[in-house]
């Protein structure tokens, strides 16, 4: 870990910064994106078994 890292560790006010609804929003867009790699790379029976799952 870097000293940079170290002393924002220990620093709350860094973490008065952070907007909770963005960082929320970066997490779905970066799943969103994660998500449509992993169904390139799906095979048909992976694909049909993921579908059932989601019907459950």
């Amino acid at each position: 870990m870097n000293s940079r890292r170290k002393a924002n560790k220990g620093n709350p006010t860094i973490w008065l910064s952070i907007d909770p609804t963005t960082v929320k929003q970066r997490i779905d867009t970066i799943t969103e994106r994660l998500e449509r790699v992993r169904r390139q790379f799906e095979s048909p029976v992976e694909a049909g078994y993921s579908n059932s799952q989601k019907e459950d």
